[in-house]
């Protein structure tokens, strides 16, 4: 079941004068006996989502799925399409559009659906031997190019596959082997954390770490070009945060809020909250809208 939250119509009155109030509603209800919807994404007034029967692994991790990505039209719970059913490894972060397609990752797998009808179009594994090679766990699609941190034990990298040229749509007749494209390194074996932003062609990430406490690296790099705009090391931040980007302002958050200028990273300013409510403050303000 998946719930859409609409705005308060009716005449409001509240003695001390709050916002009116939004109620949510059912959007869609699955007809299929799954136990988990998630990882939704909307895009334009609809809502792609996956439906799935998982099942829980004994440290609450999810072990195996039957999953199938489902369109759905927000205003009147309409199914547009269904794609085919996917048994393995559930997916891993929401579903991502690149070239009209939209493409699922999973632990091992990636999964490409035609965004018009659902149907299946290829089906990639990264091309490793040793098997040691995940994706984290977020992709960022922009132009014809799915962008992802990308690593082993021993190294991690900022990545990118080329949707168009790099991939054969056999509607999944075979598995391909695919390699991606590597456009950085860390320095210091440091994953890139999710998510990734874009913006006129210059993708800003960081990376984080929390064992060895090493220094987190802001990095701002040309999508055109492959150069390095600007990079800051970062040894009094520390965590597993997120960045985005509002206006012309970079928001890094871990145990803490800072502001970068995204021109040349310099630090606007660094304020440290002894909760995480301070945290959800400054959220709230700078992006209303959501994360």
């Amino acid at each position: 079941m998946f719930f859409s939250c609409i705005p308060f119509e009716d005449e409001y009155e509240d003695e001390d004068d709050n916002a009116p109030p939004y109620h949510a509603k059912v959007a869609w209800v699955s007809d299929t006996g799954s136990n988990a919807c998630f990882y939704g994404m909307r895009k334009d007034n609809h809502l792609y989502v996956y439906d799935a029967k998982i099942t829980v692994g004994k440290d609450y991790s999810l072990t195996s799925s039957n999953f199938r990505l489902v369109k759905i039209d927000l205003d009147t719970g309409e199914v547009i399409w269904k794609s085919q059913n996917i048994s393995g490894a559930p997916p891993e972060c929401a579903p991502a559009l690149a070239a009209d397609k939209w493409f699922v990752f999973t632990r091992s797998t990636i999964y490409c659906f035609d965004a018009n009808d659902g149907s299946l179009l290829a089906i990639m594994q990264i091309d490793d031997e040793d098997r040691q090679y995940r994706i984290n766990w977020s992709i960022t699609a922009y132009g014809n190019f799915l962008y992802f941190g990308f690593g082993r034990t021993d190294t991690e990298y900022l990545a990118r596959l080329n949707v168009i040229d790099s991939i054969n749509y056999n509607n999944g007749q075979d598995v391909q082997l695919l390699f991606p494209e590597i456009l950085w390194e860390s320095r210091y074996n440091s994953r890139v954390r999710p998510p990734l932003e874009i913006k006129d062609s210059i993708i800003y990430f960081m990376t984080y770490t929390w064992v060895n406490r090493k220094p987190l690296e802001l990095t701002a790099m040309d999508l055109n070009s492959g150069e390095i705009v600007w990079e800051k090391l970062i040894d009094d931040d520390t965590g597993s945060g997120r960045l985005f980007l509002h206006d012309d302002t970079i928001f890094m958050m871990t145990n803490t809020v800072s502001a970068y200028n995204i021109l040349n990273g310099e630090r606007i300013y660094y304020r440290f909250f002894p909760t995480i409510f301070g945290i959800m403050i400054i959220i709230r303000q700078v992006h209303p809208e959501g994360l």
